[in-house]
């Protein structure tokens, strides 16, 4: 898959999840709530992660240029997958600690969609 098409992809779904964190914050932090009581739902988060991340990794490891970005997002997911899959609790409580900052998810509703259309703007570019 081409990178023009995995930031097509990325770029459509955050442009989707920054407009929707910011115009239904309370469905949002009620997933939030939700979600910590779901060990299912964590583990395949982690699992979810851990293998996106890895494929940005593999595929995409350059640090020019727009392949860069896929590249940072690709190891701060895989990260964060790993994380979530050796140290659930750590995840749940930092999961519970952001559903009750309104702040805070305010904040990143606006820099998902920022970062969305940096994707978007991305792909126009490759």
């Amino acid at each position: 898959m081409g990178e023009a098409y995995v930031f097509q992809i990325m770029g459509l779904v955050l442009v989707a999840a920054g407009l929707g964190m910011s115009l239904n914050m309370d469905f949002y932090r009620r997933i939030l709530s939700h979600y910590s009581e779901e060990p299912t739902a964590i583990y395949l988060n982690g699992i979810i992660a851990t293998s996106i991340g890895f494929l940005l990794v593999r595929n995409y490891s350059s640090l020019e240029g727009w392949t860069a970005l896929l590249t940072i997002i690709g190891w701060l997911t895989l990260l964060k997958g790993l994380t979530i899959l050796i140290m659930p609790k750590t995840h749940v409580a930092v999961v519970a600690y952001f559903k009750n900052n309104v702040t805070y998810l305010r904040s990143a509703s606006i820099a998902v969609l920022i970062l969305g259309i940096v994707m978007l703007i991305g792909a126009n570019s490759l």
